[in-house]
């Protein structure tokens, strides 16, 4: 008899926490820290010319940035894009993640936005020696920067140092924002 009490007690207590999440979510909270409602007329406060109807031939989702190889003037891969971050005023930072396996012992470096070279098309081949060319090198420069697939975002990055140097740069941390 006690087990069927206990049970009936846990099931009404179920059936009366459920009621009080629907009802919370239905009812809007009042008093202090509540948020304002809505203006009654919502085109009063913005223009209509200040709405995007839709993207821009080489504007990007960062969604489709995040994750791209980052190849080094070697094209060897040196790292993959983790992160953009944007500030208020527009500027763009680009960190990437470099060394590590699995995101494992790994560690991030930011450069700004226009370090680094958005390419489309096939990845070039890797040399046979692992020395690295000079920055100038005609492979880095020959590598496409027109998209020709008509997707709409880069296949790949290139920034213009090496592995050493991006080891040896100083590690990115975010703030506590």
């Amino acid at each position: 008899m006690a087990k069927l009490l206990t049970k009936i007690s846990i099931s009404a207590s179920l059936l009366a926490l459920s009621a009080l999440h629907a009802i919370a979510q239905q009812n809007p909270p009042t008093g202090v820290g509540a948020s304002t409602p809505p203006p009654a007329n919502p085109s009063a406060t913005l223009d209509t010319g200040q709405f995007v109807t839709t993207s821009r031939p080489h504007q990007w989702r960062a969604t489709k940035l995040i994750g791209l190889d980052v190849l080094g003037v070697d094209n060897e891969k040196v790292g993959d894009v983790s992160e953009i971050l944007i500030d208020p005023e527009g500027n763009e930072v680009v960190v990437v993640s470099i060394g590590g396996f699995l995101g494992i012992a790994g560690r991030e470096v930011a450069v700004p936005f226009s370090a680094i070279e958005w390419r489309y098309g096939d990845r070039p081949k890797t040399r046979e020696s692992r020395t690295p060319p000079p920055p100038t090198s005609n492979e880095v420069t020959s590598r496409k920067t027109v998209d020709t697939t008509q997707r709409g975002y880069p296949d790949f990055a290139v920034i213009r140092t090496t592995t050493n140097d991006l080891k040896a740069a100083p590690e990115f941390k975010y703030s506590r924002d």
